[in-house]
């Protein structure tokens, strides 16, 4: 028996070590080359948490979209991350920017409407905000 169970936990601790080892270097999504799930506006993305958070949750949750707002702010322009704020009435869409994506960012004026592809995290019910990461600015 004692024969038996050392060769067995032997084994199940190298699976476990060899299936740890490849998660950790599991490399992270490029947003940049990914598939589009949605293009939407920042406007009808709102309502849609507005009208029933949990269905929409649902259906955006670790999505890549394309959000069309109105270019609100931008921060940590010199820092990482860089985060820009769209704005469309009173709806507000938070989007940290990808470091692979974050140079060269054009100069925008309040109100100009852009739109930012990015992995969609969640939607803050206090703040009311849309939560997006890894994003870079499309045309």
């Amino acid at each position: 028996m004692k024969k038996i169970l050392f060769p067995l936990a032997l084994a199940i601790l190298i699976g476990g070590l060899a299936i740890g080892y490849f998660i950790y270097n599991k490399p992270h999504q490029n947003i940049g080359k990914s598939q589009v799930d949605y293009m939407i506006t920042l406007d009808s993305l709102a309502k849609e948490f507005q009208t029933d958070q949990q269905i929409a949750a649902t259906k955006y949750s670790d999505k890549v979209i394309v959000l069309h707002g109105r270019f609100g702010a931008m921060s940590g322009i010199n820092m990482w991350p860089v985060t820009i704020l769209l704005e469309e009435g009173d709806y507000l869409a938070n989007c940290e920017l990808d470091s692979l994506y974050s140079s060269n960012i054009p100069a925008f004026n309040q109100g100009d409407e852009i739109s930012v592809k990015g992995l969609f995290v969640g939607y803050d019910e206090l703040l009311g905000e849309i939560q997006m990461k890894k994003c870079l600015l499309v045309n």
